[in-house]
């Protein structure tokens, strides 16, 4: 057995050996305790609540490896569930309908606003389309070409896209559309990080 001396104490052992020191001090205290008095063969009472009688260094073994084990066991749960976690929020891919629009130079302001007011009702009358939103371009390069209006519907499939493109509403909304439409630029994605 060790005995107990300033080269003992856990701060300098941690000190002089770091993290192995500091286990090795606790696993020697812990062993101290479990062991039998010094000169007398008998065992301490605390070990009378031990059926298989475990004493010294050896409980302190086995007990460093049973924890390291339920410590990886715990590490290996954490992971496996972090990456169910993971792959359960994360969104799923949508399919993205990029819309542009150009008018014509005799369309007023009211006419163009028919024609925003009337694509943005095809989110409640076409029930693929899940979600909508639209912009006019304020971009500071100037490279828009003559297209002011930009339309971003999405789909969470190509079926849902399918069924979108021939919808009645679809089709009542170009006929609003076609009279003031000077060029239009369609770009569909599927969305990525």
């Amino acid at each position: 057995m060790m005995a107990w001396n300033r080269r003992n104490d856990s701060v300098f052992m941690g000190r002089r050996h770091g993290l192995a020191g500091v286990l090795m001090h606790r696993s020697t205290l812990f062993s101290k305790t479990f062991a039998s008095p010094p000169g007398t063969g008998k065992q301490p009472a605390i070990m009378n609540h031990f059926p298989n009688r475990i004493t010294g260094s050896g409980f302190t073994s086995t007990a460093i490896a049973l924890s390291s084990l339920a410590l990886l066991a715990t590490l290996a749960f954490s992971f496996v569930s972090s990456e169910n976690i993971t792959a359960k929020d994360e969104p799923a891919k949508m399919l993205r309908h990029v819309v542009l629009f150009k008018f014509k130079d005799s369309s007023s302001a009211e006419d163009v606003q028919k024609v925003v007011d009337a694509f943005r009702g095809l989110k409640s009358k076409i029930p693929e389309v899940a979600a909508f939103e639209y912009g006019t371009d304020n971009s500071p390069e100037g490279l828009a070409n003559g297209f002011t209006h930009c339309f971003l519907i999405t789909f969470k499939t190509e079926a849902d896209r399918a069924a979108y493109l021939p919808h009645p509403a679809h089709k009542a909304f170009v006929d609003v559309l076609k009279p003031h439409l000077d060029k239009v630029q369609v770009i569909d994605y599927w969305a990525k990080d």
